[in-house]
């Protein structure tokens, strides 16, 4: 059942039978990246045999790889020596886990020689690309491959009832058929799970040299948290995933052949390229950039996605996804002291508050893209405490900014917060709402800010969305106005206008039409 960029093989819903000794593939894009694997068919022959094309290396030179099928099969490792069916590999890292749903815990499988595959149980693995890869070279160039899996398929209902019996608690399971599925079926007939959401890893996203990152697709608006990411309800052949135990007690999921979607294939982490997902309820979504490939061809780093309505609780619950950890950057809401990476409560109020979790800074710059979808309430606001800058989302913005690992407060993991209380953005009579810009947007080479005070008491900056400083000219006119030129030749684009006094900042946004 051959596999390829654009298409896999699939199989329909049957009636029952036994199909033994096929083959199965999956075609995995280039990237070195972890991948969430399983397999639709239970073999009698060992993971080596599969995966690395019956054959692994005893040695380390490259000059000794062993690559008997170019394009197909991959590196797995564990051992400096090649023991146990591994890779030989200088630091003899794992590259292959499994997880334990009970204790919740990942742990490096211990042979490739031994194991089999049952159909529909996960794996991740490391994928560096095909086995011409040299494996004493992190930054060796990647290739696509295809996997291949030799036994016998998987037929009628599948039931797995080795999940975690604890409220909240992850569960690590993968697709049994060769077809995708419908999660949404799946978590739905399926006892004592979360039928909200679900998570998969895709390593498309974390950005363009990230492993890839955890992504939630939520049932309750269709989308997923990660802009750029195109993570559906369909879990793919060959794809694992989380699910999570909605309550205290035992929990199983159940796969039936009615669940199976044949309408497409290789939609979901093993496509190319990515789609952008909107809203239809009232929401802001998040997204997360490396600053300096934001203008280029930007690859999200993360995202988190808060929903607002009237049906939602302001406390955790079966609405709200908590988050997974990525192995690199990663932002959540935090709620209830719970970090979530979708979020559901009722409509803000002046008052309302959502404090941010940003951990593990890997870039020196960034850009946090703010987009807030179908909503007419309060504007809300990005509180940068380090900067101490107030920029508005309305409906969108590109926030760019640094950090520096000698300053512990500009990596603070509580830099960040969603303001929604206007009280909180005053100091004094400098505040958002007493400056004026315009004309906003315009199509000439400056604009104005009306000022509350004497504009000698202020000073603006300029910047792209770059976060590179503009020159500008400075003009007082009357009623406290500051008239500012900006280059001729400025592109059309957003921009942000940074007025300063004293100790305090408040961010605008002015569109270059």
């Amino acid at each position: 059942m051959r596999s390829t960029a654009t298409k896999t093989a699939i199989v329909k819903q049957s009636t029952g039978g036994t199909v033994q000794n096929i083959v199965v593939e999956r075609y995995i894009p280039s990237k070195r990246a972890f991948r969430f694997l399983s397999s639709p068919v239970t073999t009698s022959t060992s993971i080596k045999y599969n995966w690395q094309e019956n054959q692994n290396n005893t040695t380390t030179p490259y000059a000794n790889n062993l690559n008997t099928s170019p394009g197909y099969g991959t590196h797995i490792t564990g051992s400096v020596t090649g023991a146990n069916g591994f890779d030989a590999q200088q630091s003899g890292a794992p590259s292959m886990f499994t997880y334990n749903n009970n204790t919740q815990a990942w742990s490096a499988i211990s042979y490739t020689n031994v194991n089999t595959f049952v159909a529909g149980d996960p794996y991740r693995i490391m994928i560096r690309g095909s086995r011409a890869v040299d494996l004493n070279n992190n930054a060796a160039t990647p290739s696509v491959t295809t996997l291949r899996t030799t036994g016998t398929l998987k037929i009628g209902t599948y039931t797995n009832s080795s999940l975690s019996q604890v409220n909240g608690g992850y569960n690590f399971i993968g697709n049994p058929y060769q077809s995708p599925v419908d999660m949404r079926d799946v978590l739905t007939n399926s006892t004592n799970l979360n039928s909200n959401f679900y998570y998969v890893w895709d390593p498309k996203v974390g950005g363009a040299n990230g492993r890839g990152a955890y992504v939630t697709y939520t049932f309750l608006n269709d989308e997923n948290n990660v802009d750029g990411s195109y993570v559906n309800q369909y879990l793919q052949p060959m794809q694992a995933c989380f699910v999570t135990t909605n309550s205290n007690g035992a929990a199983s999921i159940t796969f039936n052949e009615n669940n199976k979607y044949t309408d497409a294939t290789n939609e979901n982490v093993y496509r190319t390229n990515h789609s952008q997902s909107s809203a239809n309820l009232g929401s802001l979504r998040l997204t997360l950039y490396e600053g300096s490939s934001f203008n280029q061809q930007p690859i999200s780093l993360d995202g988190a996605l808060l929903y607002f309505g009237t049906t939602y609780s302001n406390s955790v619950d079966s609405n709200d996804a908590k988050k997974l950890t990525n192995l690199e950057k990663t932002i959540s809401v935090l709620v209830d002291n719970t970090n979530l990476s979708i979020a559901s409560s009722q409509s803000p109020q002046i008052n309302t508050i959502y404090p941010l979790n940003f951990t593990s800074y890997r870039y020196s710059n960034y850009t946090l893209v703010a987009k807030l979808n179908n909503y007419n309430g309060i504007t809300p606001y990005i509180h940068d405490k380090f900067t101490q800058t107030y920029t508005e989302v309305n409906p969108i913005v590109n926030y760019n900014f640094s950090v520096d690992v000698a300053n512990s407060a500009s990596t603070a993991y509580d830099r960040f917060e969603i303001v929604y209380n206007t009280e909180a953005l005053h100091t004094d009579d400098f505040n958002v709402d007493s400056i004026n810009l315009f004309p906003n947007p315009s199509s000439s080479n400056y604009f104005n800010l009306q000022l509350p005070l004497d504009t000698s008491n202020y000073t603006v900056k300029v910047y792209n969305s770059l976060g590179q400083l503009l020159d500008v000219e400075l003009n007082a006119i009357e009623n406290n106005v500051i008239n500012c030129k900006v280059p001729e030749n400025l592109a059309t684009g957003i921009y942000q206008i940074e007025i300063s006094k004293d100790s305090k900042n408040i961010v605008k946004k002015w569109i270059k039409s």
